[in-house]
């Protein structure tokens, strides 16, 4: 009897030494239409991807148009992409807020590009707007410019500065800003943003930017 005790604490211990470990997770990927792959993360309640998006295709397959001349980009109201010099794979693409809001989709199947609200909830869960940059912005000065803010990406979300491309067609300020559009509409000439700066620690939510214009798209998961 002691015997059989005495195995029984045996198993027990060796259970609680090596069956009981916590499961390391594994990274979760998820493919756009163009055979892009791109890495995710959980924030709270959220699942995000940790890229900005670089699919020149909807979700249908359907082309979305490259507008490289400025006049031509600056007229557009309809959905168009560029490219920012050749930081492709590692900012993403810059696209209008019409092909954001196109029905066809630009997001993966399961996926959607981010609301207002969802940024929101996002910032929030990282303390609020004035600090939520350092957590969200990817560490130290390979992509971002050098000062950035002792940016620490405890998140895991790796935000990354893309620039934009303004009304008029130029394209600034890659490694020192990045600009998200938001799925949310302001009014009949803008929608709402979000923007991240290398010498500032917090989050802008903002609204009116033009619908012409080039921003980043991070997209969540349905």
């Amino acid at each position: 009897m002691k015997r059989i005790f005495f195995l029984s604490i045996v198993l027990a211990s060796c259970i609680l030494l090596f069956g009981c470990k916590k499961k390391k997770e594994e990274p979760v990927y998820v493919t756009d239409q163009d055979g892009n792959v791109y890495p995710t993360v959980v924030i709270g309640n959220q699942v995000w991807m940790t890229k900005n998006l670089n699919t020149t295709k909807y979700r249908n397959g359907d082309l979305i148009p490259r507008v490289i001349d400025d006049v031509g980009w600056d007229t557009l109201h309809t959905g168009a992409y560029c490219n920012y010099d050749l930081y492709i794979e590692t900012y993403g693409r810059l696209y209008n807020w019409y092909a954001v809001n196109d029905s066809r989709g630009i997001a993966p199947l399961g996926w959607h590009v981010a609301s207002w609200d969802e940024w929101n909830v996002l910032v929030n869960y990282m303390g609020g707007a004035d600090v939520a940059g350092v957590k969200l912005k990817e560490a130290g000065s390979e992509h971002w410019a050098t000062y950035n803010n002792s940016a620490t990406n405890e998140s895991g979300f790796t935000a990354l500065p893309g620039g934009f491309r303004t009304m008029g067609g130029p394209f600034e300020y890659i490694s020192d800003a990045g600009i998200w559009w938001c799925s949310t509409e302001e009014n009949e000439q803008g929608a709402k943003a979000v923007s991240m700066w290398y010498n500032q620690g917090g989050v802008r939510l903002y609204s009116g930017g033009k619908k012409e214009w080039g921003y980043s798209v991070r997209c969540v998961k349905d």
